[in-house]
Protein backbone atom coordinates (compact mmCIF):
# COMPACT_ATOMS: atom_id res chain seq x y z
CA UNK A 1 0.00 0.00 0.00
CA UNK A 2 2.57 2.28 1.00
CA UNK A 3 4.44 2.00 -2.81
CA UNK A 4 1.19 2.63 -4.38
CA UNK A 5 0.31 5.50 -2.20
CA UNK A 6 3.57 7.50 -1.94
CA UNK A 7 3.28 7.98 -5.73
CA UNK A 8 0.42 10.36 -5.34
CA UNK A 9 1.79 12.71 -3.08
CA UNK A 10 3.35 16.08 -4.88
CA UNK A 11 7.00 15.25 -5.84
CA UNK A 12 8.85 17.99 -3.33
CA UNK A 13 12.79 17.77 -2.85
CA UNK A 14 13.50 15.71 0.17
CA UNK A 15 15.55 17.87 2.20
CA UNK A 16 15.20 21.11 3.83
CA UNK A 17 18.79 21.95 2.89
CA UNK A 18 17.66 21.29 -0.79
CA UNK A 19 14.65 23.50 -0.57
CA UNK A 20 16.68 26.24 1.81
CA UNK A 21 19.35 26.83 -0.77
CA UNK A 22 16.52 27.05 -3.46
CA UNK A 23 14.79 29.61 -1.28
CA UNK A 24 18.21 31.75 -0.79
CA UNK A 25 17.83 32.55 -4.46
CA UNK A 26 15.16 34.43 -3.58
CA UNK A 27 16.20 36.92 -0.27
CA UNK A 28 17.95 39.70 -2.45
CA UNK A 29 14.50 40.39 -4.58
CA UNK A 30 12.43 40.00 -1.58
CA UNK A 31 14.26 41.91 0.81
CA UNK A 32 16.07 44.48 -1.28
CA UNK A 33 13.93 44.85 -4.62
CA UNK A 34 10.06 45.12 -3.75
CA UNK A 35 7.73 45.43 -6.70
CA UNK A 36 4.32 46.68 -6.35
CA UNK A 37 1.57 44.48 -7.68
CA UNK A 38 -2.20 44.98 -7.07
CA UNK A 39 -3.76 43.33 -4.96
CA UNK A 40 -5.13 39.80 -5.14
CA UNK A 41 -8.42 38.99 -3.31
CA UNK A 42 -8.80 36.00 -1.72
CA UNK A 43 -10.48 33.01 -3.43
CA UNK A 44 -12.43 30.43 -1.97
CA UNK A 45 -13.80 29.17 -5.67
CA UNK A 46 -13.67 25.66 -6.90
CA UNK A 47 -10.65 26.61 -9.48
CA UNK A 48 -8.58 24.21 -11.00
CA UNK A 49 -5.51 24.05 -8.52
CA UNK A 50 -3.32 21.52 -10.68
CA UNK A 51 -0.39 24.18 -11.62
CA UNK A 52 0.57 23.83 -7.41
CA UNK A 53 1.76 20.13 -7.83
CA UNK A 54 3.14 20.60 -11.58
CA UNK A 55 6.64 22.06 -10.11
CA UNK A 56 8.52 23.49 -12.86
CA UNK A 57 12.38 24.26 -13.24
CA UNK A 58 13.96 26.06 -10.83
CA UNK A 59 16.45 27.96 -12.59
CA UNK A 60 15.62 31.42 -13.31
CA UNK A 61 14.33 31.79 -9.33
CA UNK A 62 16.99 34.78 -8.80
CA UNK A 63 14.87 36.94 -11.05
CA UNK A 64 11.33 36.32 -9.48
CA UNK A 65 9.87 39.77 -8.08
CA UNK A 66 7.89 40.06 -4.84
CA UNK A 67 5.48 42.58 -3.38
CA UNK A 68 7.01 44.83 -0.55
CA UNK A 69 6.21 43.00 2.59
CA UNK A 70 6.87 46.06 4.49
CA UNK A 71 3.37 46.73 3.85
CA UNK A 72 1.91 43.89 5.44
CA UNK A 73 3.98 44.52 8.79
CA UNK A 74 3.25 47.88 8.58
CA UNK A 75 -0.51 47.21 8.98
CA UNK A 76 -0.31 46.45 12.65
CA UNK A 77 1.37 47.88 16.13
CA UNK A 78 2.27 45.39 18.36
CA UNK A 79 5.27 44.81 20.97
CA UNK A 80 6.49 41.37 19.49
CA UNK A 81 6.26 43.10 15.82
CA UNK A 82 7.34 45.87 16.37
CA UNK A 83 10.73 43.34 17.61
CA UNK A 84 10.63 41.07 14.70
CA UNK A 85 10.68 44.42 12.50
CA UNK A 86 13.91 45.04 14.03
CA UNK A 87 15.53 42.12 13.81
CA UNK A 88 14.55 41.77 10.34
CA UNK A 89 16.51 45.02 9.88
CA UNK A 90 19.48 44.15 11.04
CA UNK A 91 19.75 40.84 9.29
CA UNK A 92 18.69 43.25 5.78
CA UNK A 93 22.20 45.15 7.18
CA UNK A 94 23.88 41.98 7.98
CA UNK A 95 23.48 40.90 4.42
CA UNK A 96 23.78 44.22 2.88
CA UNK A 97 27.22 44.83 4.86
CA UNK A 98 28.79 41.40 4.98
CA UNK A 99 26.98 39.17 1.73
CA UNK A 100 28.20 35.65 1.90
CA UNK A 101 31.57 34.96 -0.27
CA UNK A 102 31.77 32.36 -2.72
CA UNK A 103 33.15 29.86 0.12
CA UNK A 104 30.69 30.48 2.56
CA UNK A 105 27.52 29.61 -0.10
CA UNK A 106 29.11 26.66 -0.34
CA UNK A 107 29.13 26.28 3.44
CA UNK A 108 25.43 24.27 3.41
CA UNK A 109 25.47 25.00 7.85
CA UNK A 110 25.84 28.84 7.07
CA UNK A 111 23.49 28.63 4.31
CA UNK A 112 20.89 26.81 5.76
CA UNK A 113 20.50 29.45 8.67
CA UNK A 114 20.87 32.13 6.26
CA UNK A 115 17.34 30.82 4.41
CA UNK A 116 15.95 29.76 8.00
CA UNK A 117 15.84 33.80 8.98
CA UNK A 118 14.67 34.85 5.33
CA UNK A 119 11.99 32.23 5.28
CA UNK A 120 10.21 33.26 8.99
CA UNK A 121 10.86 36.51 7.33
CA UNK A 122 8.38 35.77 4.53
CA UNK A 123 6.26 33.85 6.69
CA UNK A 124 5.37 36.45 8.78
CA UNK A 125 4.03 38.59 6.19
CA UNK A 126 1.71 35.40 5.17
CA UNK A 127 0.21 35.37 8.38
CA UNK A 128 0.01 39.07 8.29
CA UNK A 129 -1.96 38.96 5.14
CA UNK A 130 -3.96 36.47 6.44
CA UNK A 131 -4.77 37.79 9.94
CA UNK A 132 -6.07 40.60 8.03
CA UNK A 133 -8.59 39.02 5.73
CA UNK A 134 -10.21 36.94 8.52
CA UNK A 135 -9.86 39.80 11.19
CA UNK A 136 -7.66 38.06 13.33
CA UNK A 137 -7.71 39.11 17.13
CA UNK A 138 -4.73 41.41 17.16
CA UNK A 139 -3.70 40.04 20.92
CA UNK A 140 -3.55 37.16 18.97
CA UNK A 141 -1.09 38.12 16.05
CA UNK A 142 0.91 39.41 18.93
CA UNK A 143 1.18 36.01 20.34
CA UNK A 144 2.02 34.31 16.92
CA UNK A 145 5.06 36.84 16.40
CA UNK A 146 6.24 36.07 19.83
CA UNK A 147 7.24 32.75 18.59
CA UNK A 148 8.37 34.31 15.41
CA UNK A 149 10.81 36.38 17.72
CA UNK A 150 11.95 33.24 19.36
CA UNK A 151 12.38 31.32 16.61
CA UNK A 152 14.07 34.36 14.48
CA UNK A 153 16.68 34.65 17.75
CA UNK A 154 17.46 31.20 17.86
CA UNK A 155 18.48 31.30 13.91
CA UNK A 156 20.71 34.46 14.65
CA UNK A 157 22.70 32.87 17.29
CA UNK A 158 23.16 29.45 15.49
CA UNK A 159 24.39 31.98 12.18
CA UNK A 160 26.57 33.93 15.08
CA UNK A 161 27.79 30.16 16.13
CA UNK A 162 28.66 29.82 12.43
Amino acid sequence: MVSRDIRALPKLEGTVHVNVALVNKFIQNFLFNPQEYPEIPQRNDMADDEYLFNQGPTHGLGKIRFHDYNLAYNLYDTPNIAIFKQQIAAYKQLLAKTPATAEQQKDIDLMLNVGQLFTLVAYGQLILEEAKIVGLDIDLVDQIFEFMVRDFSKFVVDLYGR
